[in-house]
Formats: structure tokens, sequence, C-alpha cells
């Protein structure tokens, strides 16, 4: 492990990250026909924190294979019943018949927190009585499948003797998903959405990203080759779409690492070293393209300030700051 202050997970560090974006849309705004986020009452810029940890996620999901908590692929409620699985944690689980009706199968395959692998019937709920079990058909309106349904309660209770998961089991659950998932060591996680295993809060957080000045968003009108359907074919050869974007802007985000959230669990020792890493590949596209229209030019440590023990500094993929005349102060890197 490197020896450089900006890397050593003992000390609380502030960083700010400076970023800019060229004919990209960093963070698209749903409600505004996905152009470029803006606070309507200055014109600024601005990029989420979760924006920012979606990028960081991607990255290590995709590029370093490293295991995801906040991801796509699989349902959240699964993972945490699997991690309880793992565990030795005890769930209601029975053999379903090969006649079973469809309309059955795909209600337990829809709905958390069952689960149908194979010819199996696995329950993964707080608690294992009956009477909760059932409480989960209670929103299903066509009575003919709830009649269906309601048999399955029962003998799901009745294959386990323990009728609901201890604090051991919810503590070792948390802690292997905490151990197994490196965004939950990062960034914490609400693991309460289905078993509930508690809550993590991560030693790393963002602030929203604002650009320096002013943006100017461009929603500009694109061509596309590709007809979507057969019968327009024979009326046109090609489709309009739109593409927003950002013509050019300089953005700033602040960032904390806080080494006490970091102690239970340890944070691993090697991971600040590659964190400063992370950091700097973090605005760049999956597969090393650039993430929409952002810098590539390797980010920098700069330190800018000490205080109480632990250490302040700067994170810049900027071609050109000096172009910007920005004065880099404590102040404004730093408000108070």
């Amino acid at each position: 492990m490197s020896n450089d202050i900006h890397t050593d997970p003992a000390r609380r560090h502030d960083f700010v990250l400076l970023f800019d974006v060229e004919n990209g849309n960093p963070n698209g705004d749903p409600d505004a026909g996905n152009l470029p986020r803006i606070d309507p009452e200055t014109m600024h810029g601005i990029i989420t924190d979760v924006c920012l940890k979606r990028k960081v996620r991607d990255y290590l999901q995709i590029t370093k294979n490293i295991p995801i908590f906040i991801q796509s692929e699989t349902a959240l409620n699964t993972l945490i019943s699997r991690a309880a699985r793992d565990v030795g944690a005890e769930f209601p689980q029975i053999v379903i018949a090969e006649d079973i009706d469809d309309d059955v199968v795909q209600w337990f395959s829809e709905n958390d927190p069952f689960e149908v692998n194979n010819n199996s019937l696995l329950y993964y709920g707080d608690s294992f009585k009956q009477k909760n079990i059932e409480k989960h058909f209670d929103e299903v309106v066509d009575a003919v499948l709830k009649a269906k349904l309601k048999p399955y309660a029962k003998q799901l209770s009745d294959s386990v003797k323990k009728k609901t998961l201890n604090e051991t089991d919810r503590e070792k659950t948390k802690q292997h998903l905490i151990k197994e998932r490196f965004d939950i060591r990062m960034f914490g996680a609400v693991l309460s959405t289905g078993l509930n295993a508690g809550q993590v809060r991560g030693p790393v957080q963002f602030t929203f990203a604002k650009s320096v000045d002013p943006i100017f968003r461009l929603d500009n009108a694109i061509t596309r080759k590709a007809i979507t359907k057969e019968s327009d074919k024979r009326i046109k050869d090609t489709e309009m779409a739109r593409k927003p974007t950002v013509p050019y802007a300089l953005y700033q985000a602040h960032g904390f690492y806080n080494p006490y959230f970091a102690l239970k669990p340890k944070f691993k020792k090697e991971e600040p070293d590659e964190m400063n890493t992370w950091f700097q590949k973090m605005i760049l596209a999956i597969y090393g393209r650039p993430w929409n229209g952002c810098s590539t030019t390797t980010l920098l440590p700069l330190v800018v300030k000490w205080q109480q023990g632990g250490c302040m500094y700067l994170l810049t993929t900027v071609r050109e700051v000096t172009h910007h005349h920005i004065n880099f102060s404590n102040e404004f890197l730093f408000p108070k």
C-alpha cells in the first residue's frame, strides 16, 4: 500500500472533484425530456450524488468484476435472502407439484418475498407464521387465485420449526453482505426492504455536483437510419430523434471519507489505496470510452488543506484549469 497521505484509511478525507463536460449529457432529467439537470433558480448544471455513485458502481462491476449490491440484474430482496441462506438461516421451502396452475406459479414468481426455483417454492419474509404469510395475499383481487394461494401459506409455515429469524441471523446476514458487496462497505445501504437485516452507514459520501457557471442546454435533433416499424419502411427512409447535450461545463462536487464509519466492519486496508484509482476512473465510460463528453485526463490528487489530523485535496480532470481563471482558495474549494 502507498504511504501517500491521501490514501491513508485512518484519516478523514474531504475532497473536491472537478470535471468538465463537452458536448455530453452527464445526468439527464427524466422530468424534462432527459435534458441535462439544472437548478432552475440559477441555471447552473447539477449532477446528483446517486449519479456519481452509479458511475463508481458500474465501473467496478463491469471492468473489475466486483460484486455490487445496487444493480439491476437481481432484486435486492433476493440478494438479502441469499446472504441469509449463506450464513445458515433457515427459510420455509416446499416442493411444488408438477401440475400446479400456471397462474399460481406466475404470482409467486412476480411477488416478493416469494421465489420459485425449478420445482421449489421459497419464502424469505421476516415472520414464518401462517397468518403473516397469508397477509401477502390480501392485495390479490382475483378471488379464485387467492383461494389457490392460501393453502401454500400453511405448507410453508409447517416446513420450518423456527417461526422467525432471530437477531443473530440478522446480524450475520448484514455482516455477510458488507463483506460481499463493495458498495455497501463504501456507501452504506438499507437492508430492511424484505428480510430486515438493518442498515449500514458507509464511510464515503458525495454531494451533488454543480457547474461553476450557468449552462446552456441544447436539445439536438438527429436522424436515425434504422426504421422501427416494418410498415413505415414504405413511406420513409429515416426517423427523427432527440439528443440533449451541454456544449461545455465545468462541474464541482464534494466528497467525504469518514474513518469512524469504516471501523465496523474494518475497512479493508488495501481498498483506500485503490479508492483513489476508482475516484480517478469513475467519470470514464464503461469499457474505457468517455462518459458523455467528460474529460478523460488522469486525475491528480493535490493536498490543499490540513485540519485536525485529516487531509483535504482536489481531484481534477480539467485539461486546462487555468483557462477558467478559477481562484483555488480554501474558501472556494471548501466553503464554510
